[in-house]
């Protein structure tokens, strides 16, 4: 009975502890469960706030990057502008050069570059010069400035900074025309960048271009056409006119760079001359010259043979003139002793006949009447003889004088000639190469047979002394050259490449108007070489480049 009632209590406790364990377990969950609930909703909350904030964020960084894509359109808008003008033709504000740009470049386009609506937002571009270490931020000596756009959408704002350069032009072809370009014969091109392209049309083609032909419009196999149009420079000509040595005037004058009157004689100028023919007006050179570098308001024409003056034509012209004194004081001279040799000659003659006219009167004092009569006569005779004297010394006096008449005459002629002789040594030419480099607002005609190179100034930067022809119209290059000569020709319209002419260098017409009628169109023909290996030049090229930018 006890062993009965033990295992009931057993079995009773049993089951009290498992209830009671059921029941700590329920108690447990029950906890666990509040907190879990509790951690929830403390997640839940942070989410929110989180997804707050997110939303938040989003609704700004949209705001910043529309604020983004409104300053780019004020960055693309100015450097539209500055490549390009209202007609869409390069070059635009940047021809100009960047220091202008940073004096008038906002002002004058300040309806569309300032507070411009734009994108819902707008946008206002600033320009300034970078450091340049020249302590002036209005004058740019890098070709280079930084250009500021703020775009601004809502309460959002952003600035883009970008870096602009204005580079200098490298030539990648030998000849290089904007316009359609006619090439005639077989000219020679060669070197490491010896080729020709043309940004339109090329007709007829030269089997001996190094580096190959290339046209963006159509041309003659083998020539390649529709290649990528290549960015040409436009020569200003007024540019270079600090640098001449010589200004040629419009109004037939010559002067320095600093428009003081220059002397023509001791310059060695005397063959220049100013001509207005109808069919051309401006300066020819026909004949030598000094060395330098000349920069013409209207047209220059080399015709004839050009070369370099003689350096001691001027010492030669004193001497002259000193030869032509000591032999005009010795004609004088001649002319007073044969004065003073005319006078005693006279002078004989009338003794003479004073002494016979004497003896006649003595003779008559003693003889008879009949002696009267012949002394009479005898007197008579001697009057004769007299008047035959004096008429003698007058042929003689005459005679006299028409020597030194004659001898007069001739030291004139001696004296012209010196005179002449004088003239020509003033310009007389020494055969060695005119060292010259031409700039003119309008055309360059070179004809005849120039002995010519270009001129080089140590002070000047290499990519001025490069320069050979600069023409603000049309550039005529033809002749017979009698040496190669190197250098940089440009033009600013068209260009004429003819003649018997070796050239190392490059050339560019950049065909921007058509207001010149020296040269129709573009062409190469003859005996033209031109060599090319590269050569620094002092243009830029007429698109800016955009460095790189950063948002500030």
């Amino acid at each position: 009975m006890k062993k009965y009632l033990g295992q009931r209590m057993v079995a009773l406790r049993q089951k009290i502890y498992d209830r009671l364990l059921r029941s700590n377990e329920s108690g447990a969950a029950l906890v666990a469960s509040i907190l879990f609930a509790a951690t929830v909703s403390v997640l839940a909350v942070v989410a929110f706030q989180w997804a707050s904030g997110d939303i938040k964020r989003t609704g700004r960084y949209v705001l910043t990057r529309e604020a983004f894509y409104i300053a780019e359109a004020g960055l693309q808008k100015s450097l539209n502008f500055l490549n390009y003008n209202s007609d869409g033709e390069y070059p635009g504000d940047a021809g100009q050069g960047f220091t202008e740009v940073l004096g008038t470049f906002v002002s004058d386009h300040s309806s569309e570059l300032e507070s411009f609506s734009f994108g819902g937002g707008t946008y206002t571009v600033s320009v300034a010069d970078n450091d340049d270490n020249d302590g002036d931020l209005t004058v740019d000596v890098d070709n280079t400035i930084l250009l500021n756009a703020t775009g601004t959408k809502d309460s959002s704002s952003v600035t883009i900074q970008a870096i602009l350069l204005h580079g200098i032009f490298g030539a990648k072809h030998a000849i290089t025309t904007e316009d359609d370009l006619q090439i005639n014969g077989n000219p020679n091109v060669q070197g490491t960048s010896g080729s020709i392209h043309s940004n339109s049309d090329i007709t007829g083609n030269s089997n001996d271009v190094e580096q190959g032909t290339t046209a963006a419009g159509v041309c003659d196999s083998p020539c390649v056409e529709g290649a990528a149009k290549e960015v040409l420079p436009v020569a200003e000509p007024a540019d270079f006119k600090t640098y001449a040595n010589f200004v040629l005037t419009s109004e037939g004058t010559i002067t320095d760079a600093d428009d003081s009157a220059v002397d023509i004689s001791e310059n060695k100028l005397d063959n220049w001359s100013y001509t207005d023919t109808g069919s051309f007006t401006g300066w020819v050179l026909n004949g030598c010259s000094a060395d330098g570098m000349f920069f013409a308001e209207t047209s220059i024409k080399l015709t004839g043979n050009v070369d370099k003056c003689s350096e001691d034509s001027a010492d030669s012209s004193d001497k002259d003139k000193d030869k032509d004194s000591d032999s005009s004081d010795k004609d004088k001279d001649k002319d007073a002793d044969s004065g003073d040799k005319d006078k005693d000659s006279d002078s004989s003659d009338k003794d003479k006949d004073k002494d016979a006219d004497s003896g006649d009167k003595d003779k008559d004092s003693d003889s008879s009447d009949k002696d009267k009569d012949k002394d009479a006569d005898s007197g008579d005779k001697d009057k004769d003889s007299d008047s035959s004297d004096k008429d003698k010394d007058k042929d003689a006096d005459s005679g006299d004088k028409d020597k030194d008449s004659d001898s007069s005459d001739k030291d004139k002629d001696k004296d012209a000639d010196s005179g002449d002789k004088d003239k020509d040594s003033d310009s007389a030419s020494s055969g060695d190469a005119l060292k010259l480099t031409l700039i003119a607002e309008e055309d360059i005609i070179i004809s005849g047979n120039p002995n010519i190179e270009n001129y080089k100034n140590d002070s000047h930067p290499e990519e001025i002394q490069n320069l050979l022809f600069v023409s603000g119209l049309d550039l005529d290059f033809g002749g017979n050259l009698t040496q190669s000569v190197q250098g940089v020709v440009i033009a600013k319209e068209q260009i004429s490449l003819t003649g018997s002419v070796s050239l190392s260098g490059y050339i560019i017409a950049s065909d921007v108007t058509s207001s010149g009628d020296t040269v129709g169109s573009n062409s190469v023909s003859g005996n033209f070489e031109v060599t090319y290996n590269g050569l620094k030049n002092p243009f830029l090229n007429d698109q800016v480049t955009l460095l790189s930018w950063k948002e500030k």
